[in-house]
């Protein structure tokens, strides 16, 4: 794609072009959703590729856009920045019990590579303000997704790298600031949820089996339809390689969580 790039708000199901804001991917990228108020909001990062290469601003930036109708949009506006030496990726928004809370994929200039997790809150998706704590500070965690449940938890499904693969688990936390990790042995998604293989959360290994290709399953999101939980996530190698499956849960999104964390 082109500097122009534009994005594209399609139809789920019908695959039809509602919408093409123009925006530039340059400055507005690995974006997030959330519809509220008869409005679509959607968050962006302004770190991303140019040319194979990283742009050159500084990354540290949340913009919004948003629509009433996926045609008309507003302007890219910035919501929130962070220090100069804090790179922001990937990011998810949703509506908790005081209003509405992001989770951020974030690392710093001097650990390329290794990414974490920070968290902001807002009162009207307009406001945002740092909030809680660090989700791994310790360890990769990559490609969030965060929901606010009924039970009074939030939940987070989020990406950990082990020895030869990398998957997506759920923590919790009832304050954004004490975690707690997934007591179940299976991942979200997984390649590696087969015979053979057993997750080693405190080994950061999984016992050894036959090569299960793809190796990553990753960018999971989700969304609650008629009593069903209708989750969405990319596979691939992370290299040469990749697409997008779904997959349907049987039952409404806080169980589907519980069914992690018991």
């Amino acid at each position: 794609p082109s500097r122009t790039s534009v994005l594209y708000c399609m139809g789920l199901y019908a695959g039809a072009i509602l919408g093409t804001p123009p925006v530039d991917m340059n400055q507005f990228a690995l974006i997030s959703a959330i519809v509220h108020g008869g409005r679509v909001y959607v968050f962006g990062s302004d770190q991303f590729m140019l040319d194979g290469r990283y742009a050159t601003q500084p990354g540290n930036a949340v913009q919004m856009i948003s629509s009433a109708d996926l045609v008309t949009w507003t302007a890219p506006v910035e919501v929130l920045r962070a220090p100069e030496n804090i790179r922001i990726l990937n990011t998810s928004v949703a509506p908790d019990a005081t209003g509405f809370v992001m989770i951020m994929e974030f690392n710093t200039s001097s650990e390329w590579g290794t990414y974490h997790e920070m968290f902001a809150r807002s009162p009207d998706l307009l406001a945002w303000a740092f909030a809680g704590g660090i989700l791994e500070p310790a360890r990769y965690s990559s490609c969030p997704s965060i929901r606010y449940m009924p039970d009074g938890f939030y939940y987070v499904i989020h990406d950990l790298q082990y020895s030869r693969a990398q998957a997506a688990f759920v923590s919790r936390s009832a304050d954004l600031i004490v975690w707690e990790h997934q007591t179940s042995p299976y991942a979200v998604v997984s390649p590696k949820n087969a015979p053979g293989f057993e997750w080693k959360d405190s080994a950061n290994s999984f016992t050894p089996g036959p090569r299960i290709a793809p190796d990553n399953n990753s960018d999971v999101d989700l969304v609650e339809f008629s009593g069903q939980t209708h989750v969405i996530y990319n596979y691939g190698d992370q290299s040469t390689f990749g697409g997008q499956a779904f997959a349907v849960y049987d039952g409404p999104m806080q169980h589907f969580f519980q069914e992690f964390c018991k």
